[in-house]
């Protein structure tokens, strides 16, 4: 909290989310809350027909790593596992075969927008998409991910699968987000 008789303190705030990872996690009392969270994440990719079975790996340049982010939502305290793949430039896996640009309005373009909305006392709508990318096609590069613990996890022990055999990896059969593609094919699908 600010001393309201000194202007020049910096609140400094550090939130649940910044400390999570999944290190962590497993040994908390709450792990099995925070290990379905990551089951319903793969559950959606794979109901949206985001992977394919495990194939030997033979082109390791198109092999991404997947990257695991976790918070609590606010609203209703519920733990949120969100997995996308490293599609950074510094991943250097990614190979652009096509254009990247996907429209979004900037920031001070969308306050404009809202703030003539609310004088002219207009409705807005819009609208939440699960996965959003996962419903695009993939990119033109193609690619595969290299499966972790937390996807081994789901596979073994949540579907009930065997083992993934080492050097294996899964091919990726729709836009994932992170990959530099998946904006402008989900635009592209959207539209």
């Amino acid at each position: 909290v600010q001393d309201p008789d000194n202007i020049e303190d910096v609140l400094n705030l550090t939130t649940k989310a910044m400390k999570l990872t999944r290190g962590k996690l497993v040994k908390q009392d709450d792990w099995d809350e925070w290990e379905l969270s990551e089951f319903i994440q793969l559950d959606q990719y794979e109901s949206q027909g985001m992977f394919g079975d495990p194939v030997p790996m033979n082109e390791p340049d198109k092999v991404f790593n997947l990257v695991w982010t976790y918070a609590i939502k606010e609203l209703d305290q519920r733990k949120k596992s969100r997995c996308t793949m490293d599609g950074s430039a510094k991943a250097g896996k990614a190979r652009i075969l096509d254009h990247t640009y996907a429209n979004c309005v900037e920031h001070t373009g969308a306050r404009i927008f809202y703030a003539a909305s609310a004088v002219e006392n207009l409705a807005i709508y819009g609208a939440d998409v699960s996965n959003a990318f996962g419903e695009a096609p993939p990119p033109k590069q193609g690619a595969f991910i290299r499966p972790d613990r937390a996807f081994i996890n789901w596979w073994t022990k949540h579907k009930g699968r065997t083992t993934i055999p080492f050097g294996y990896v899964i091919p990726v059969l729709n836009a994932f987000q992170g990959h530099p593609e998946a904006p402008r094919l989900w635009e592209k699908h959207i539209d």
